[in-house]
């Protein structure tokens, strides 16, 4: 699952650059929330950035969790279309 976080990550931060639509504009919404709490723009700048770095992370790490649930529900579905047969031929 590490593997496919990774992977996941670095799609999204290809993704989200700083003339992302996106990005751009969850940026700028940070940005007026901050300067609504008087942080000097050196501040802003940073805890901007670190915060889209930890949400582009977190949807990685969500992306792999879902790739991961997929994979056990086909591993599950093929042992049970693998264990109906026998169950039949021993009833």
């Amino acid at each position: 699952m590490d593997s496919r976080a990774a992977e996941h990550g670095h799609e999204l931060l290809i993704r989200h650059t700083a003339d992302n639509f996106v990005s751009a504009g969850l940026r700028d919404e940070l940005f007026t929330f901050l300067e609504a709490r008087c942080l000097p723009m050196e501040e802003r700048h940073s805890l901007a950035e670190s915060y889209l770095q930890d949400v582009l992370s977190l949807t990685a790490h969500e992306l792999a969790f879902q790739d991961g649930r997929l994979a056990l529900a086909l591993f599950f579905l093929a042992g049970a279309i693998t264990a109906v047969p026998l169950l039949l031929r021993g009833a």
